[in-house]
């Protein structure tokens, strides 16, 4: 993945499972967007 690193713009997350969302995060350009949708209420923590 670190290849890709900075060349998404639009990343559409539907895992419901717990998982590293700085890793997606790191895949996004500048101004890019991460959209999040899960079906249960979960609370995580994202290092920016």
């Amino acid at each position: 993945m670190q290849k890709q690193t900075g060349s998404f713009d639009f990343i559409l997350d539907t895992i419901s499972a717990d998982h590293d969302l700085n890793a997606y995060i790191n895949l996004l350009r500048r101004d890019g967007n991460l959209t999040l949708y899960d079906s249960s209420i979960t609370f995580f923590t994202v290092m920016v």
